[in-house]
């Protein structure tokens, strides 16, 4: 049963609502337009395949450093577990960068990304983020956010 979703993009020059399509209510990183934490973004680096270091776009000519957990999915462990979860994990740190790096080369702006934030207490203070390509977004191409990707290419799964 798919559910349709309405997202509100910030664009520098106005206020835009794309709709989006759930699927089978497993998230696909699509977040309700009551969500007021919106920012442009672009990627410091990769700490595994599920969390990310952005700098983001407070407004005003000021940013932010935050460790980004990516919502919805879970990766394989870099850190922790048996020697074969580890180079899952960082098989899937690979693939997320090379998702990043691909996005950022093809569409050679300051800001590529649209982040879309909450807190969550059980993440370890880190805040929970969903990042989408800023340049699809605003020609209102059909996309996925970059957790989709991840799952997709089968480096990471849902979370439940």
């Amino acid at each position: 049963m798919a559910v349709n979703t309405t997202l509100r993009v910030w664009k520098p020059s106005a206020p835009a609502v794309i709709t989006r399509r759930r699927h089978d209510n497993k998230g696909y990183g699509m977040i309700p337009d009551f969500t007021p934490y919106q920012y442009r973004a672009r990627v410091d680096r990769v700490v595994d395949g599920d969390t990310v270091v952005c700098e983001i776009d407070l407004g005003f000519h000021v940013a932010a450093k935050h460790s980004i957990r990516l919502a919805d999915i879970d990766a394989p462990e870099l850190f922790s577990g048996p020697p074969e979860e580890r180079q899952a994990g960082l098989s899937s740190k690979v693939a997320l960068q090379g998702i990043i790096d691909l996005s950022v080369m093809r569409q050679q702006r300051e800001w590529p990304f649209v982040l879309v934030t909450q807190k969550d207490r059980q993440s370890f203070g880190r805040f929970v983020g969903t990042l989408w390509e800023a340049d699809k977004l605003e020609v209102h191409e059909s996309t996925e956010s970059i957790g989709a990707q991840m799952v997709e290419g089968g480096h990471a799964t849902w979370r439940e």
